[in-house]
Order: C-alpha cells, then sequence, then structure tokens
C-alpha cells in the first residue's frame, strides 16, 4: 500500500473513532437525529463545494440549519470527513467523479478534506 494510501486509510480510522461511548450517549444520539443526511440535489442547493488542484471552491461557507450542500469531486480528490469527529460527520464521503448533496439538520461547523491531497474545506451551519 502506497503512503498516500496509508495516510488516507489512518484519517478514516481517526474519523471513526470518537471515542466516549457507552448507553447515555447512544441514547442521546438516537433521539437527537442525524447531523448530516444524505438527499436528492436540488436545482439550487444553498452552497456547492467543487474540489480543485489545491483547494474546495470555495474553501468555506455558511448555510441555515436544514439547508442542502452539494459536494462536486473530480478525479483524483476523493472528499472524506476532517479526522477529528467532534468537528465533522462521518457520512460526509464523496468518491472521486461523484456528486453528493447532504441537508445538515444541526447547527455547528463541519470540515472535509481531500483525501488524497489532504486540503481542507469549513462549512458552518447556523
Amino acid at each position: 500500500m502506497s503512503v498516500r494510501g496509508l495516510i488516507s486509510l489512518g484519517l478514516l480510522v481517526l474519523a471513526a473513532c470518537g471515542g466516549g461511548g457507552g448507553a447515555a450517549d447512544a441514547q442521546a444520539a438516537d433521539t437527537a437525529g442525524p447531523a448530516v443526511t444524505a438527499v436528492t440535489c436540488p436545482a439550487t442547493p444553498a452552497a456547492t463545494f467543487t474540489t480543485s488542484g489545491a483547494s474546495f471552491n470555495p474553501s468555506s461557507a455558511t448555510v441555515g440549519h436544514g439547508q442542502i450542500v452539494k459536494f462536486e469531486s473530480l478525479a483524483d480528490h476523493p472528499i472524506g470527513p476532517f479526522p477529528d469527529p467532534s468537528m465533522t460527520d462521518p457520512a460526509l464521503v464523496i468518491p472521486e467523479t461523484q456528486t453528493k448533496c447532504f441537508r445538515f439538520d444541526r447547527a455547528g461547523t463541519f470540515k472535509f478534506i481531500c483525501m488524497h491531497h489532504f486540503y481542507l474545506g469549513t462549512l458552518t451551519v447556523n
């Protein structure tokens, strides 16, 4: 496996390890519902992030609670969750050359990275 592949794998493992746990955490998560839900892309999403050679375009955006955001991943730029689970959602995975839309149902800061080049994008949900 290449160094890039090992780093990508390590980032995914870190994203999956949220720490904590226990029945109280599981119960709170169940009653609160998901923070991010995959949805069909509308004609006009609240924001659109597109990968490029060295950054997301735009690199950051702010949307309102419940709005839909579109992510476009170009060749060699798969999008994945930022490795700190307190700052993102593990649902944010967009393979190379795919487009996905997500509804953000909780306020907060959601960070994501290009899994090959490690540049960062940030979405703020009010």
